[in-house]
């Protein structure tokens, strides 16, 4: 695969399996989704080549600054999700920042899980 990261299959299975385990010791898990700025202007400027590389550079980048245990794939077109367990989103923030690119990722919505599973159950109750 071009950007050698799971897919959003893997994902989902790695998301329910670190959801139940998480719950289950009380353990914080932090969901990141990012995607590339401007992504189509990329691809319309320089050339879907280029934009192949941005996409394989940015998984290289990720991969590289996260845990062994935290998962990274490619949730669609320039889409990427980090699920990265026993993590705090301040830890996240900090992750973030060490993506070796120009400009460092700026986390501008970002919740823990348990607390959007807690929002889903009251909603279903």
């Amino acid at each position: 695969p071009l950007t050698q990261v799971y897919n959003r299959a893997y994902l989902r299975d790695y998301l329910v399996r670190e959801i139940a385990r998480c719950k289950r010791h009380h353990r914080p898990l932090v969901l990141l989704m990012f995607d590339v700025d401007h992504f189509k202007r990329i691809n319309d400027e320089h050339g879907h080549l280029a934009g192949d590389h941005v996409l394989a550079e940015l998984a290289r980048a990720a991969q590289g600054a996260i845990r062994r245990e935290a998962c990274l794939a490619r949730y669609g077109g320039e889409e990427f999700v980090i699920v990265s367990p026993e993590t705090t989103i301040d830890d996240m923030q900090k992750l973030v920042t060490e993506f070796k690119l120009d400009e460092p990722p700026q986390i501008s919505r970002a919740f823990p899980i348990q607390d959007a599973m807690d929002e889903i159950a009251k909603e279903n109750e």
